[in-house]
C-alpha cells in the first residue's frame, strides 16, 4: 500500500480556510473545534492537526510526513488562514504506527486552538458508520490555507489501531498524509496510506496512547497523597481534592494520567509533578448531642407512666409519648470538631504551602460513625483547597 505522499491521484477541492472548516468541522457548542496545519519538510508537503498547550502547538501527524527532519531538515507549519510558525521540532516518532509528533512555540496569530482529544468515541463513533448514520471527513491544509475537505464511508476495520475509509467525492491524494479524520467535531485518527480510492486511518483512540504524553493539555500537575485517620477510609480527601480540582476549578488537566491524581506516595512516576497535595487530620474530636426534641421524649416517658389512669386524655398523653420517643431518637447525632493541616509541595522549589482549617460538623449516629467522618473530613479538605491554592499562586 503506497503513503499518501506518493503521487497525484485526485481534483484538489480548493476551499476557503478557516470560516468554511469551522462550520463544517463544527456542528454546536459540545464540539471542539479542529486546527488543522499543513506541514513542510523541505519540498515535502503534509497535513496533520495541532493542539494547544500552553504558549505551544503540538501536532499530530504521520511519521513518513517529517521523515527528512531526522536529517536536520527545518520544518514549517501552516494554519487555515496562511499563517506561519517556522521552527517545528518532532519530539516524538513511531515508524511501527508511523506516528509522529511536533512541538512549536507558536505566534499569536496562529491559529491553534483545539483541545486534546483521546477518542474515546471512536468505537462507537466507527459501528454507526459502518451503519451509514454517521458522517465523516478527511480535512487536508496546504501552505496558503487552501483545504481540502474529502467525505469518506467506513470499509472496514484493519486490526486493532487502524480502519480503512473510501472516499465517496475527491480522491485522497498527495500531500494528504497526516490528514485528520473527523466526525461532528470528533478526531477519529489521521490518515496514513492509501490504494484504488480505500485509505487507511490510524485510530485516535491509540494516537492517544502513543502520544499523550506529549500532546495532553498543559496544567497543573497535583500528586494527592492519602489523608490518614483511623476512623476513615484513607482515599476520602483524595476524592474531595479531586472533586474540587477536576470538577470544580478545573486545575489538574481533564486527560492527565490517573497515576497523577492518585499517587499513593514517592515520586517513582511523577517526574512531570508541578506539586503534592498533603493532608494530616491533626485533631478529630467527637460527641453525641441531642437535639431539643430530646425534652419531648423525657415528657413523653413521664406521661406515659400515669396516662392508664386518666381516661381518654391519658390515652393521648401515651400515643403522644411514643411519637415523642421516636423524635428523640432521630434528633441524637454526633458533633465532630476536626482540625486539618492541608499543604502542597512544589516540586520544582521545594518550598511547602499550608493551610489550617478548622471543621465543625455533625452527622447521624445511625450507620457507621467512620463513614460519617469521613464525609466531614472531605468537606473539611473542600473548605480549605481554595486559600491553600491561592497562597501557593496556583488561582
Amino acid at each position: 500500500m503506497a503513503q499518501t505522499g506518493s503521487r497525484r491521484n485526485g481534483r484538489l477541492r480548493r476551499l476557503a480556510g478557516a470560516a468554511l472548516i469551522s462550520g463544517m468541522l463544527v456542528t454546536g457548542a459540545a464540539h471542539a473545534q479542529v486546527s488543522p496545519v499543513a506541514i513542510k519538510t523541505g519540498a515535502e508537503m503534509g497535513s496533520g492537526y495541532a493542539v494547544k498547550r500552553g504558549n505551544e502547538c503540538i501536532v499530530i501527524t504521520a511519521a513518513h510526513v517529517v521523515k527528512e527532519a531526522e536529517f536536520g531538515t527545518a520544518i514549517s507549519l501552516f494554519d487555515d488562514t496562511g499563517a506561519a510558525a517556522p521552527g517545528a521540532k518532532m519530539v516524538f516518532s513511531d515508524p511501527a504506527t508511523d506516528l509522529a509528533v511536533l512541538r512549536v512555540v507558536a505566534p499569536p496569530a496562529f491559529n491553534c486552538q483545539s483541545s486534546w482529544q483521546d477518542g474515546a468515541g471512536v468505537q462507537a463513533a466507527l459501528r454507526d458508520a459502518s451503519q451509514g448514520s454517521v458522517k465523516m471527513q478527511v480535512l487536508t491544509l496546504r501552505e496558503g490555507g487552501l483545504s481540502d475537505i474529502v467525505p469518506v464511508s467506513f470499509a472496514g476495520n484493519s486490526g486493532p489501531q487502524k480502519f480503512r475509509v473510501r472516499s465517496t467525492g475527491d480522491t485522497i491524494a498527495q500531500g494528504q498524509s497526516g490528514s485528520v479524520l473527523v466526525s461532528d467535531g470528533k478526531v477519529l485518527g489521521i490518515v496514513q496510506t492509501t490504494a484504488d480510492g480505500v485509505t487507511t486511518i490510524l485510530r485516535q483512540d491509540q494516537i492517544h496512547l502513543l502520544a499523550k504524553s506529549f500532546a495532553q493539555q498543559e496544567g497543573v500537575r497535583i500528586v494527592l497523597a492519602p489523608i490518614m485517620h483511623q476512623n476513615a477510609p484513607v482515599d476520602v480527601a483524595n476524592a474531595a481534592a479531586r472533586q474540587y480540582m477536576e470538577q470544580q476549578q478545573k486545575i489538574v488537566a481533564r486527560d492527565a494520567p490517573r497515576e497523577w491524581l492518585d499517587a499513593a506516595g514517592g515520586l517513582s512516576q511523577t517526574g512531570d509533578a508541578q506539586y503534592i497535595f498533603r493532608g494530616k487530620v491533626l485533631v478529630a474530636q467527637t460527641e453525641q448531642v441531642a437535639s431539643t426534641v430530646a425534652q419531648a421524649n423525657a415528657a413523653g416517658n413521664a406521661a406515659q407512666g400515669f396516662g392508664g389512669n386518666l381516661g381518654q386524655l391519658g390515652g393521648l398523653l401515651s400515643r403522644g409519648s411514643q411519637a415523642a420517643n421516636q423524635m428523640g431518637a432521630k434528633a441524637t447525632n454526633t458533633k465532630v470538631t476536626l482540625q486539618v493541616e492541608l499543604s502542597l509541595l512544589n516540586i520544582g522549589s521545594g518550598q511547602t504551602t499550608t493551610e489550617l482549617v478548622n471543621h465543625v460538623g455533625r452527622f447521624p449516629t445511625a450507620g457507621d460513625s467512620s463513614a460519617g467522618i469521613a464525609a466531614e473530613i472531605q468537606k473539611s479538605v473542600l473548605e480549605g483547597l481554595p486559600s491553600l491554592l491561592q497562597k501557593a499562586g496556583i488561582r
